[in-house]
């Protein structure tokens, strides 16, 4: 195995220095080194290089042009000081000794060489050119052959082969291959079973990778304007990769508990007394669900930050209601604000001077749903200001979340569909043309609403989903997969999507189930659902021409297929919500690839049709019509069907896979946790049940806090570890918890397997803190045991004999 602790050579390998000298030129003449407390800088004429270390495995180089230098929209990782004995300095190189390996810099020559620790090529930048504004960077991948990342991307999976643009794009209805869509994320992860590298190239314009696409074994990168910045992330494998990425771009904040519940979306649902009917309709077929929707015809002529007087004319009392019945309200919010004066958004925005200008200083207008719009500059920092204050109109009618939309930022009436590339934007520090800072204007207006509800509401934790996004903009908001289309070859899709987007960063991701565009058949939407139940974001969303696509529309049948599709994500959010807190602590997605937990199994890295939910779950969705049985792959070890115990080993095998019952699985010898069905997360809670997978030994973790606030920054929250194991004729589990936070549950139900030898009374004693309880104990049959007592979170020990 090739553990990448890091050696980078600049300007030593044979072959390379020849073109080098000659791109270098661009710079001017070399004039002299120096070194700072976080950096070694070589300086020419016109521009310079640095190289920076930001953690153990993180190593930043930085081409510069003139007084170039932009501050970061994704990086939050702070350099590291250079150590003094680490750092040599002389008249022919600088080199760097850090703990992952050795850097040398020469600054007549240049080239770029990483190696594994034990000395074989792996990377090389053997040819580099610079334009009036752009660049072309090429590297020799040394016949590797698995490519992984590049965020919002679509078929093939492997990104190698194939040729990808990086420019935040609306196209509703994709193809399966279609490229670019509305998020840009370019980090590029090599992974296969002799160990892993990443490389984010941080740069907002339009670029593109060509990953063996022109040349086999070349990734070629260009970019239209900005610096080569290019961070390469090293580590022991593909997981510790992605985990050190996160701790680059920033990781995912917890969400309010009430955003990972089922969702219903609809283009648009209106008026108020068809909301109220969509929420009763849940309520009514007892199907649970916490989200409902509004899209633009909520709003007065498509006017953001308002309410139709029509469609909408009370509500509040609207909101109040649907409260009442345990839903949460999100609306939609584009960045468009209609040129209208006395139109609150837009008056209060001129006076401010906060909308996109032309190069002559005038505000520039497109078209968008409104008419003619003008358009936030979210680079500038008061505008972010003055756009988070614009919520509190829609905060203080009762509304929960904002779903930013068209934020590519699309627009109708111009050629590319996007702002012109020369419009001007304010920056942090000092000023950009579109074209260079294109891709994070979604990221800024989500971070702009988030910025802002944060302020609004200081105690509650916001929620934001936003179409389109930049790296690092899980920081900010939750994302979707755009306008995708029903069919199956789209359900097959969007999980690779998912497992793509995750390894790039961003962990809470989902897509419409069902199918944005087009009408799904009963099948199709229900295998959606399937999948849509063990991914992060779970919403139903819908063009205003679809059919409904509520869970009850199809059938009485179907109904009840999907009602039980639906309850199953209800029951199993202990382990959903624990999946997200490792996110929100590691960095690691939710939904994750094979590779990422088996790094050494190669048949991992070919699979993109199955999952891993968390750590614990092995998750096998059917993705083709007609089907009711499919091949699993089982990675290496025993594997346990949650519904039965039916144990599997390591391996391909069939399963079955009737409709509304995914195949999934947990590994031997591991606690799963599940509870008690409600309605909505705010309903009262009754039971938490631990089921034990395995007979000898088995152990489990789960975190709870109250959902909504940020009390759990502060040890508001529970982390309980649990242990299993059997003793001869005795079975005992042992509790160890951590945090002061108490969850609501009334009962603890323990269940696991014993062997036929073992024999338990039909009440056990128990100790909790020296004292003895009381619980009761039922067969389940199949010498499955149940034990249910009253929840207690100072439970230690649990021993039955």
């Amino acid at each position: 195995m090739l553990i990448y602790g890091l050696i980078l050579l600049l300007g030593t390998h044979t072959g390379l220095n020849n073109n080098k000298t000659d791109d270098m030129k661009a710079l001017g003449k070399f004039t002299n080194v120096e070194k700072t407390q976080y950096e070694v800088i070589a300086n020419y004429e016109a521009g310079k290089v640095k190289f920076q270390i930001l953690k153990p495995g993180i190593f930043h180089f930085t081409l510069e042009r003139g007084n170039s230098e932009r501050k970061s929209f994704a990086v939050v990782e702070a350099p590291e000081k250079l150590s003094e004995s680490g750092i040599e300095i002389n008249k022919e190189r600088i080199a760097a000794d850090f703990p992952d390996g050795f850097v040398q810099y020469s600054p007549e020559s240049g080239g770029l060489r990483l190696l594994s620790k034990d000395g074989a090529d792996l990377l090389d930048l053997d040819s580099f050119q610079l334009s009036d504004t752009g660049l072309t960077a090429g590297f020799d991948i040394h016949n590797a052959r698995n490519f992984y990342g590049l965020g919002e991307k679509t078929l093939p999976y492997n990104r190698y082969g194939s040729r990808w643009t990086m420019w935040n794009s609306d196209f509703p209805a994709y193809g399966i291959k279609f490229d670019p869509l509305y998020e840009t994320v370019p980090f590029i992860l090599k992974a296969d079973t002799g160990g892993a590298y990443g490389l984010f190239f941080d740069n907002p314009s339009r670029t593109v990778f060509d990953v063996g696409a022109t040349q086999a074994d070349k990734l070629i990168y260009s970019a239209g304007a900005g610096n080569f910045d290019l961070y390469i992330i090293t580590g022991k494998n593909a997981a510790d990769v992605v985990r050190k990425l996160a701790d680059l771009t920033g990781k995912m904040h917890m969400p309010p508990l009430w955003s990972l519940g089922y969702q219903q979306s609809r283009w648009s649902y209106y008026p108020e007394s068809k909301v109220l009917d969509i929420a009763r309709g849940f309520r009514e077929n007892k199907i649970p669900c916490d989200v409902i929707y509004l899209d633009i015809d909520y709003m007065d002529g498509y006017r953001c930050f308002t309410w139709s007087p029509k469609n909408f004319p009370t509500p509040k009392k609207m909101l109040d209601t649907l409260h009442g019945m345990g839903f949460k309200v999100v609306t939609i919010i584009d960045p468009g604000i209609k040129e209208n004066k006395g139109y609150r958004a837009y008056d209060s925005g001129v006076k401010k001077d906060v909308f996109v200008k032309t190069p002559g200083g005038k505000y520039f207008v497109g078209r968008v749903w409104p008419g003619n719009c003008v358009f936030p500059d979210f680079f500038n920092a008061k505008t972010r200001e003055w756009w988070g204050e614009q919520y509190k109109y829609l905060i203080d009618s009762g509304v929960d979340g904002f779903w930013n939309d068209m934020n590519e930022p699309s627009v109708f009436n111009t050629p590319n569909k996007t702002f012109p590339p020369d419009v001007m934007h304010t920056l942090d520090d000092g000023t950009a043309m579109h074209y260079e800072v294109h891709n994070a204007y979604g990221m800024q207006m989500a971070r702009g609403t988030r910025e802002g509800l944060e302020k609004l509401e200081p105690d509650k934790r916001p929620f934001v989903l936003t179409r389109s996004n930049y790296a690092g903009g899980q920081r900010y908001a939750a994302m979707w997969t755009g306008d995708n289309f029903a069919s199956f070859a789209h359900l097959k899709l969007a999980l690779a999507m998912f497992l793509n987007i995750g390894v790039s960063g961003q962990p809470f991701v989902g897509s419409d189930v069902g199918g944005f565009v087009g009408n799904p058949s009963p099948e199709l939407f229900t295998r959606w659902l399937e999948l849509g139940t063990f991914t992060p974001f779970f919403r139903t969303h819908s063009t205003n021409d679809s059919k409904p696509r509520e869970p009850w529309v199809f059938g009485p049948g179907y109904t009840a297929i999907n009602r039980e599709i639906i309850d199953r994500r209800y029951e199993m959010l202990p382990e959903i919500y624990t999946a997200f807190r490792v996110s929100h602590e590691t960095g690691l997605p939710i939904m994750r690839p094979l590779y990422l937990d088996f790094p050494q199994d190669p048949e991992t890295y070919k699979i993109y049709n199955e999952f891993l939910f968390g750590s614990r779950l092995l998750v096998a969705p059917v993705l083709d019509s007609g089907v009711v049985k499919r091949d699993v792959y089982f990675p290496t070890g025993n594997w346990a069907s949650v519904y039965d115990g039916t144990v599997i080993p390591g391996g391909w095998h069939e399963v079955v896979a009737p409709l509304g019952m995914t195949p999934v699985f947990v590994k031997e010898g591991t606690i799963l946790f599940t509870q008690s069905l409600t309605q909505s997360t705010s309903e009262q809670l009754d039971t938490l049940y631990l089921r034990v997978y395995g007979r000898d030994v088995a152990e489990g973790d789960v975190y709870f806090d109250d959902g909504e606030s940020l009390a759990y920054r502060g040890g508001d929250y529970l982390q309980v570890k649990v242990a299993f194991k059997t003793e001869g004729p005795a079975a005992e589990f042992q509790f160890a918890s951590e945090g002061k936070f108490k969850p609501g549950y009334k009962e603890l139900t323990l269940r696991f397997s014993v062997a036929s030898s073992q024999t338990f009374h039909t009440a056990v004693a128990f100790t909790a803190d020296g004292n003895k309880m009381n619980g009761t104990i039922t067969s389940l049959g199949q010498g499955l045991l149940q034990v249910t007592f009253p929840f207690d979170v100072s439970i230690r020990t649990i021993r039955l004999e």
